[in-house]
């Protein structure tokens, strides 16, 4: 008797996996939990700021390089702030996208490096706090009634075995209605 109740539950299983129907729904449900996966660590910058640490801590440059904005989101940014695709600003960073990118690579390999030397270990941090700061620039520095743009950075306060840290991340970008890394990050020891 159980032994024909649970050949009846299998065979029930495998027939709704077989439907198209089923394998449809099962299709559009772990798409849609990918995809709010995938950004929903960016959806405010304390979000943002949680996700670099968490990278940081489990030592995941590749999970960093996913925050940065690609060279179509890229476009869009220097749209949103009223660059022209003709201007100078607009072709050096479209163009120098793939160096910059990898530029940023090293910088966060040479980061790792460097706090050894701050006795940091990134497997101990615990994330303490974090702290937007908001700004604006001028897009031309050089002239004062050029058009000024709201730019954001970050300040993530984390400890390590007593010891106070924080990351300084000078540039945050928000595309849409997700949270951006710039490539102006460093760390750096608080106190003695």
């Amino acid at each position: 008797m159980i032994l024909d109740l649970r050949l009846r539950i299998n065979k029930t299983k495998t027939t709704m996996l077989h439907k198209p129907f089923c394998r449809y729904v099962l299709l559009i449900s772990f798409l849609f939990f990918c995809f709010t996966l995938k950004t929903y660590s960016q959806k405010t910058a304390e979000d943002l700021g949680a996700y670099i640490f968490n990278a940081f801590h489990k030592d995941s440059v590749e999970n960093l390089i996913k925050v940065v904005p690609t060279r179509e989101e890229l476009g869009t940014l220097a749209e949103q702030i009223g660059l022209s695709k003709d201007s100078p600003q607009y072709k050096l960073a479209f163009d120098n996208y793939q160096h910059d990118l990898d530029q940023f690579r090293e910088k966060i390999n040479t980061l790792y490096a460097d706090t050894l030397g701050l006795e940091l270990s990134w497997a101990n941090t615990t994330l303490d706090k974090l702290k937007i700061v908001e700004d604006s620039i001028h897009l031309n520095y050089y002239d004062p009634n050029s058009k000024a743009v709201a730019v954001s950075g970050m300040k993530i306060y984390f400890s390590c075995k007593g010891r106070k840290f924080v990351f300084v991340i000078d540039d945050v970008f928000k595309m849409g209605d997700t949270w951006k890394l710039g490539n102006n990050i460093y760390v750096r020891r608080l106190g003695k």
